[in-house]
C-alpha cells in the first residue's frame, strides 16, 4: 500500500484482490490442454470516501466481446476493468471499462462462482464487460444497476451505436434472491461484418446476418438460494434479432446446485439448455454436469473436478471433464 502526504490530497494506491484459476480441460476428439482462466490482479486508488479508482488485470476470457461482434485478437492477459467512482446520496456512479452484471453470473464476482461458466458465458450470447458509463442504487433489499456502453468491448465504436443494460435485484438477509437483467442494442456491417464476420450465424446457429443492420435484445430471469455453503439457481432467458424486417428469437437457461456435503466438500450439479434459433429444434444443445469441489481450510484454495455430457440433436463426441484449481485474496463461499 501506497499512502501520499494527506496535504498532497492524492489519496491511497493498493493492490486489492486476486485470482489464480489453473484449469486442465480434457475433451473427447479435441484432446487435451492447460490454460488460465477468470485469472487477475486487482488494484485501487481511493482518495476518500467518495471517489475512488479501480483497475484489473486479466486474462482474456473475461473481456472477450459478444458473439454478435466481429471477433478480435485479445492478449492473453490485459485490462479488463478500469473505472473511475464517484459516490453521493443518490447512488454511485462508475465511468470507464465496467462489468455489466448481466445474468446471475455477471451479478457476482468471478472469484465467488462455484461452478464454471455456462456456455451462454462461454460463448459471448450477453455483453459482459464494455467501456461506458454505469450507475449504481443500492437500498436493502433492492438493488439497481443501468449502464449506457460501446456494445463491441473495446474502445472503438465503428457502428456509433450504444447498447443499454440493466439490472433489478431483491435479496434478503437469508441469500433468498430475484435478479431481472436486460440488454438491447443495435448492430451494423461496420461492427459485425468484415475479413471476419460475427459467429453468430457461421459457428453458433443464430438467424443472424453480419451484414445487415440488427436490433437484438435480451432478458434474464433469476431465482437464487445463497445460504452461504450451498447454492440452488435457477435461470431462464429469451431474446430476439430484429433484421430485414423478421423477428427470429432465441432462448437459453441452467439450473445450478451446490449442495454442502460436510466439512469442506461441495457436491456439484447443473443442467443447461440452449436455442440459438427458437424456430429450429435441430439447434437445442443440452449439457448436464456433475462435480466435486473441495476447499481448504482457510478457504483460500479450492480444488474443483466436474464432468460435462453435452448433447446435441446431431451427436458430436464432445464430453468433457475439467480439473480446476483456484487460488485468491477473496474467502471463498
Amino acid at each position: 500500500m501506497v499512502k501520499a502526504d494527506s496535504a498532497e490530497n492524492l489519496g491511497t494506491f493498493r493492490f486489492s484482490e486476486f485470482s489464480l484459476k489453473p484449469l486442465l480441460h480434457l475433451q473427447e476428439e479435441s484432446g487435451s490442454s492447460f490454460s488460465l482462466q477468470t485469472t487477475y490482479l486487482g488494484f485501487e486508488w481511493k482518495r476518500d470516501e467518495n471517489l475512488r479508482g479501480q483497475l484489473l488485470l486479466g486474462s482474456s476470457d473475461m473481456i472477450q466481446p459478444a458473439l454478435w461482434f466481429s471477433p478480435v485478437t485479445q492478449p492473453a492477459f490485459g485490462i479488463v476493468e478500469a473505472y473511475l467512482e464517484g459516490r453521493n446520496l443518490y447512488g454511485d456512479f462508475r465511468a470507464g471499462l465496467v462489468n455489466l452484471q448481466m445474468g446471475y453470473e455477471g451479478s457476482i464476482p468471478e472469484w465467488a462462482w462455484v461452478l464454471p461458466p455456462t456456455h451462454v458465458r462461454q460463448q459471448g450470447w450477453l455483453i459482459a464487460r464494455d467501456f461506458g458509463f454505469q450507475f449504481h442504487f443500492s437500498t436493502y433489499p433492492v438493488t439497481t444497476v443501468m449502464t449506457v456502453s460501446n456494445g463491441e468491448s473495446t474502445m472503438s465504436n465503428p457502428d456509433n451505436k450504444f447498447w443499454y443494460s440493466a439490472l433489478f435485484q431483491v435479496k434478503n438477509s437469508d441469500g433468498l434472491g430475484l435478479l431481472l437483467t436486460a440488454q438491447v442494442g443495435q448492430t451494423t456491417s461496420l461492427s459485425t461484418g468484415g475479413a471476419i464476420p460475427s459467429l453468430a450465424a457461421t459457428k453458433y446457429h443464430f438467424v443472424f446476418d453480419p451484414n445487415s443492420d440488427a436490433k437484438i435484445r435480451t432478458g434474464v430471469l433469476s431465482l437464487f438460494q445463497d445460504d452461504g455453503r450451498s447454492l440452488f439457481l435457477l435461470e431462464a432467458g429469451s431474446g430476439d434479432i430484429l433484421q430485414n424486417s423478421q423477428k427470429n428469437s432465441f432462448v437459453f437457461g441452467h439450473l445450478d446446485l451446490a449442495w454442502h456435503l460436510g466439512g469442506d466438500l461441495l457436491l456439484l450439479l447443473r443442467y443447461e439448455q440452449d436455442q440459438p434459433n427458437n424456430s429450429d429444434y435441430t439447434t437445442v444443445a443440452k449439457a448436464s454436469s456433475l462435480g466435486f469441489m473441495m476447499t481448504s481450510k482457510d478457504k483460500l484454495q479450492s480444488f474443483t473436478l466436474i464432468g460435462t455430457k453435452n448433447q446435441e440433436t446431431t451427436e458430436v463426441p464432445n464430453d468433457e471433464i475439467q480439473l480446476i484449481f483456484r487460488l485468491n485474496s477473496r474467502y471463498l463461499n
